[in-house]
């Protein structure tokens, strides 16, 4: 039996990829947030939206939680970052 080492596709996977696309389709956003919080939210946020397919945060959080239980801490997340004032963000 042939098999391929897995290390040959680390790195490779379609995840990955869109994962670095997202990055990359969401960069001149995210160099207008002042802190590394924000910006991790702010992904984590379309991510989620384009993984449930739904504006709706409780929503799109199940899809990108951490844990299995809850998916409050998420959400709460999310709304500080849309809570967060646009003149705090055009300071920096």
């Amino acid at each position: 039996m042939v098999s391929i080492p897995r290390n040959a596709f680390v790195g490779k996977t379609a995840g990955n990829e869109l994962q670095d696309r997202l990055k990359s389709f969401l960069q001149p956003l995210l160099v207008q947030l002042p802190e590394k919080r924000l910006r991790e939210v702010a992904r984590m946020m379309v991510q989620g939206i384009l993984a449930a397919r739904s504006p709706v945060l409780t929503e799109a959080a199940c899809k990108v939680s951490r844990s299995e239980e809850t998916n409050w801490p998420t959400v709460k997340r999310m709304y500080r970052l849309l809570g967060t004032s646009v003149s705090a963000i055009a300071r920096c």
